[in-house]
């Protein structure tokens, strides 16, 4: 990752590989080295085989499906001349299980069903919702689909949309990847401006939410995932 202006951070190619195993796909994801700071988040899934994995004990989501954090990750940013604080970035990699009726239809597999389970499930979570925002039509909400994105893939489409995580942020992006018939990866990244009580950020907030979207196209690149026959052929019966 080259970032610009005199920001230093993590870099994808010195980071390790870790390997996940499903029972219709094997996925492997980068894992940046993070400093040994005081404020050092670094959390990685000791279960690295889901392929029969119990998931009663799991947290739930909004729609009621039990969800996994795989990797819980900040990312701190500074400048290399001043060494000032400059932004940081919490990344978290979460496996959400869709119902048991979902895994029956293998429907996930579709794109057009992945996308329409999603964007239907964000709608009514933030249903009602108003904000000083809401009348920008760039704002993610449910009449622009949360600015909706395909993410090409050669085997299957991903989906990305846009979200603000709390009152006053910039939206950040937030992805969705179907494993197989039963889960899907849950990918977001949430960057924020680090100020000092006697100056301001020198990098503008606009640059730095270029940066995290930046960052997040290409850490999406870096996702290795492999299909199983048995998934593939699925995935082709729906697309």
């Amino acid at each position: 990752m080259i970032y610009p202006g005199n920001i230093i951070g993590p870099q994808f190619d010195k980071s390790d590989l870790v390997d996940f195993k499903f029972k219709g796909a094997t996925l492997t994801l980068l894992l940046p080295e993070i400093p040994l700071e005081t404020r050092r988040i670094d959390e990685v899934s000791t279960i690295k085989d889901f392929s029969d994995v119990d998931t009663q004990d799991w947290e739930l989501t909004s729609e009621d499906d039990p969800c996994f954090t795989l990797v819980s990750q900040k990312w701190n940013f500074e400048d290399a001349k001043t060494f000032d604080d400059i932004a940081s970035c919490w990344v978290e990699i979460t496996l959400v299980e869709v119902s048991e009726q979902m895994q029956q239809s293998h429907m996930i597999l579709s794109k057009s069903a992945l996308k329409k389970y999603f964007l239907d499930a964000f709608a009514r979570a933030l249903e009602g919702e108003e904000g000083a925002n809401m009348d920008n039509p760039n704002w993610p909400k449910k009449d622009n689909a949360f600015n909706y994105k395909c993410i090409k893939r050669e085997s299957l489409d991903w989906m990305q949309i846009e979200v603000c995580f709390a009152t006053g942020s910039q939206p950040s992006p937030l992805a969705f990847i179907p494993i197989d018939n039963r889960y899907v990866l849950n990918i977001s990244f949430h960057m924020s401006s680090m100020h000092y009580a006697d100056r301001k950020n020198p990098y503008s907030d606009e640059l730095i939410s270029k940066m995290e979207f930046g960052l997040f196209d290409e850490y999406l690149q870096s996702i290795n995932l492999r299909y199983t026959s048995e998934t593939l052929q699925r995935i082709q019966s729906f697309n």
